[in-house]
């Protein structure tokens, strides 16, 4: 019987293989990946969302701090650490992972997930302290009496607060790190997280200092005294203006008084028992600044017009000294806003919005007789004014939170500024702005300061716009620019204001300024060129705490406008400008066009 014969053997030739499986799977992918852009859209939203109610919720706990509302500044916290586990939550799991991971497209997640990891952070550990520390805090608690401080408060707010500063140092470096992305609003908002969060722990320092500070400085072991200075901006020098008048407040145990009021002629003929070094000296003229009140403050370091002040009133007043308040006239009617209106025994009625035209120019409107008398009756209504405004500030019942604010704005500005005799105390407060210090850093620094050497009194009329422009973190040639204005009016001011010493062998009109300008410079910087409107200008140059020093001149006429270019060639730079401002009454424009090194 024949074999069976067996069927053909089965052949994939010319069959096309089977690629459902391959499509499915790139399906499930492409679905997967689908669902997961859409759930990372949607979530996004909701923790921006998230986010911003947190952002208003942290505006409100602080204004709830300031005000002393301590029920709803818990409510405040517990709303804000939801808010802050919301948006974390919304921002993890796998589709976030992934994202995040894609190169190049996945900057913007991962900066979004850092931000609702910090806020998260934040709610925890940092802000619970500073809820702490700023219930401590409350104005209306630590305000005992009108001229009373509670010590106790104060100090028991320091340790809430430090233990903050380090987790808000920890959120900002976590910030700093996340990348700046390529998509606006995410960028915009890293941004902007970091300069508030930098702005916080500068806050937080300050504040912490001035818990350890400022119970020995309100006499928490003794008695203190310290000089008051009110200056006249309206005749400019580094610090703000000349010393237009004095008081002394005296501290115990948290207690102030003001009294032994009296103006610039009372050290007139005292010689200051100080000696700040060579380099002060070969830069401001010798030793003329210890023997003229008004030249007291031609440097910007603060520390050094404090300790002349101080000496010549501890020798005229015949009492020790602990230190030095400085205020500005702006500084006092920012008082005046908070506490409201003050009537002088003149019946003259002092307002936020009238004091400091009126002690810049209307004081000499009104003595303006063109006899002996006007000198003597300017100066004791400069002191009067200054004494019913701190007087007022320290007897009547106000809004404590608001005057804080005030004296904190002022104190951001250089317009209130405090020294401290001892070297333990004023250590602390070198590092705050409180202390109106020139800096001794190696940073990119810039900081022009015009001083009134025509002995005039226009200054209030001046007004000033300075631009740093440097194109490379590396060593460059920066140029600093400097527009001044003369805005005072052609007619209708006193004489003694308009026609001060006159310099040179030109004459200029009425009402013109001679200013010697002097820009402080980074630390082996060297200045090659100045220009006045595109000419030439001679310069002296000197150091002051490291700093070069390049001073110069120039007289603007009435209404005029000139401009200056110092050309400054500069090391590598090791961080962003610093560009201080010299208090007047108008403030000065800032443009800062150099590269976030």
């Amino acid at each position: 019987m024949a074999p069976e014969s067996q069927p053909p053997a089965p052949t994939t030739r010319g069959r096309r293989p089977n690629r459902r499986p391959l499509i499915a799977g790139l399906l499930l992918v492409a679905a997967a990946l689908l669902v997961g852009a859409i759930w990372i859209v949607v979530s996004g939203w909701r923790a921006h969302g998230d986010l911003e109610r947190m952002r208003a919720d942290v505006v409100r706990l602080r204004a709830d701090l300031v005000a002393g509302r301590v029920a709803d500044v818990h409510h405040d916290l517990a709303a804000i650490q939801a808010e802050a586990a919301a948006a974390h939550n919304r921002t993890t799991g796998p589709a976030w992972w992934v994202g995040a991971h894609i190169p190049g497209l996945g900057s913007p997640l991962r900066t979004i997930r850092g931000i609702a990891l910090t806020g998260r952070s934040l709610s925890r550990t940092a802000l619970p302290e500073v809820v702490a520390g700023g219930v401590a805090l409350d104005p209306q608690q630590l305000r005992v009496a009108s001229n009373r401080i509670d010590l106790a408060r104060l100090e028991q707010a320091g340790p809430s607060l430090a233990r903050a500063v380090p987790a808000v140092d920890a959120a900002r470096s976590r910030v700093a790190g996340l990348p700046a992305s390529w998509l606006g609003p995410v960028a915009n908002g890293r941004s902007s997280l970091l300069t508030q969060l930098s702005s916080l722990e500068g806050t937080l320092r300050d504040t912490v200092i001035a818990t350890r500070v400022m119970p020995a400085m309100l006499g928490d072991a003794g008695p203190r005294n310290y000089l008051v200075v009110f200056e006249g901006d309206n005749e400019a020098r580094a610090i703000g203006g000349i010393l237009g008048g004095y008081g002394v407040v005296h501290a115990d145990h948290g207690r102030l008084q003001l009294s032994q009021f009296g103006n610039d002629s009372d050290l007139g003929d005292v010689t200051a028992r100080v000696d700040l070094g060579q380099e002060f000296e070969k830069a401001y003229g010798g030793t003329d600044a210890y023997q003229s009140v008004a030249d007291a403050d031609i440097s910007p370091h603060f520390p050094d017009a404090a300790r002349i002040w101080s000496s010549m009133a501890a020798q005229r007043l015949g009492i020790s000294l602990d230190g030095v308040i400085a205020m500005d006239p702006v500084a006092l009617a920012r008082v005046l806003s908070v506490i409201g209106p003050v009537e002088m025994p003149d019946g003259t009625r002092l307002t936020g919005t009238n004091l400091v035209r009126l002690l810049d120019v209307g004081v000499y409107r009104r003595f303006d007789s063109g006899t002996a008398a006007d000198t003597p009756a300017r100066r004791a209504f400069f002191v009067a004014a200054a004494q019913a405004v701190t007087q007022a500030a320290l007897h009547r019942s106000i809004d404590t939170a608001a005057l804080l604010h005030a004296l904190a704005s002022s104190a951001g500005q250089r317009r209130l500024l405090v020294y401290a005799s001892s070297p333990q105390e004023e250590a602390p407060l070198a590092t705050t702005p409180l202390a109106g210090i020139l800096p001794e850093t190696t940073r990119p620094f810039s900081e022009l300061v015009v001083t009134n050497d025509s002995a005039t009194k226009l200054d209030y009329y001046v007004h000033r716009s300075l631009t740093y422009q440097r194109s490379s973190c590396a060593a460059t040639t920066a140029t600093v620019t400097l527009r001044l204005r003369d805005a005072a009016p052609r007619s209708g001011l006193p004489a003694y204001m308009t026609q001060g010493v006159q310099w040179g062998d030109e004459p200029h009109p009425p009402g013109s300024e001679y200013l010697i300008v002097s820009l402080y410079s980074t630390q082996g910087s060297s200045v090659s060129r100045v220009t006045l409107d595109g000419g030439p200008l001679g310069t002296y140059t000197a150091r002051d705490r490291g700093h070069p020093v390049t001073e110069t001149s120039v007289t603007i006429k009435p209404g005029h406008t000139v401009e200056m270019v110092f050309t400054v060639k500069e090391p590598a730079a090791t961080g962003p400008v610093i560009l201080p401002v010299q208090p007047l009454a108008q403030p000065m424009t800032l443009r800062d066009e150099a590269p976030a090194c």
